[in-house]
């Protein structure tokens, strides 16, 4: 009974796989997974590098594997890494930049990387297109503590919790916040959460 309207953009991209190799696409879930419980980045790349392996022209795959040197320069401070990470986000915007993930591995790279401003825009951008995204609303809190806008990353922050209330990132990630705010019997009840 419902009566949709897409647009011919979303029309174009109905049909669209983000591969056509079902081996590619179940590596690149194992690599997100690596990324999202326990920040394992040696087992994300690898599950990363064999989908890119099957598939080349994977999107998904070169935006995770941006994400996991983004994720493995914050620890390390290597800027060898941090290249490797620009070359994968350049080459998953090259093969579909209309992908959320491209956008968010970028964002979060412009993060740590000192470029909050472009990082903002591109989460703002993130959250508009999906605003359950947890993990889109974490990347622009995260932008605007680089800012030093408190109040606007401590209300995003909690807009990540209403986004998926049951994911555990979203409550750690305000906790690490409330904790470098001084607030730390807040931050407790956010850990324990």
């Amino acid at each position: 009974a419902l009566q949709l309207v897409l647009s011919a953009d979303v029309m174009a991209r109905v049909g669209e796989q983000p591969t056509i190799n079902l081996a590619a696409f179940e590596l690149y879930l194992t690599g997100l997974a690596h990324l999202r419980r326990n920040k394992a980045t040696d087992e994300a790349e690898q599950s990363f590098r064999e989908a890119l392996a099957l598939d080349p022209r994977f999107a998904r795959a070169h935006a995770g594997l941006c994400e996991t040197y983004a994720v493995a320069y914050e620890n390390t401070r290597d800027t060898s890494i941090a290249a490797k990470a620009e070359v994968e986000c350049s080459k998953a915007l090259s093969l579909d930049a209309s992908l959320l993930e491209v956008e968010m591995a970028l964002g979060h790279l412009y993060v740590i990387s000192g470029r909050s401003s472009r990082a903002v825009d591109i989460y703002r951008s993130a959250v508009s297109r999906n605003p359950r995204n947890s993990d889109a609303h974490m990347g622009l809190a995260r932008a605007y503590e680089e800012q030093n806008r408190t109040a606007e990353a401590e209300a995003t922050y909690r807009r990540a919790i209403e986004a998926e209330p049951g994911y555990w990132g979203a409550h750690n990630a305000l906790g690490g916040f409330l904790m470098q705010q001084g607030r730390a019997s807040e931050a407790v009840t956010q850990y324990q959460q």
